[in-house]
């Protein structure tokens, strides 16, 4: 039963992967507020997914079944970051060049 639980959370791991690289915004032409928004939504998503993967290890090691690893979270929470980086960095210079043209 658990092994169908990790299997089926590593398929809703892949399909949130699969979304994220398509709408987050990696190339994004709108308002840094609404890129921020996406980003949001997603870390939002992702907290709760590393929620769900502290349970299924505990449950792992009650079992003591081998810990299960999902690479996809890792390199997510990653580029989160440096979306966030990005993207507070178009806002910064947005900003200065809003003021030059005053």
């Amino acid at each position: 039963v658990l092994k169908n639980e990790i299997n089926e959370f590593d398929n809703s791991i892949k399909e949130f992967r699969g979304s994220f690289r398509k709408t987050a915004p990696f190339r994004f032409d709108g308002e840094c507020s609404l890129a921020f928004n996406i980003i949001e939504n997603f870390a939002t998503t992702l907290d709760d997914l590393e929620v769900k993967i502290k349970d299924l290890r505990e449950k792992e090691d009650l079992f003591e079944l081998p810990s299960t690893h999902f690479p996809e979270i890792g390199e997510t929470r990653i580029e989160i970051e440096q979306l966030t980086i990005l993207w507070n960095f178009k806002r910064d210079v947005d900003k200065v060049y809003e003021g030059w043209k005053k």
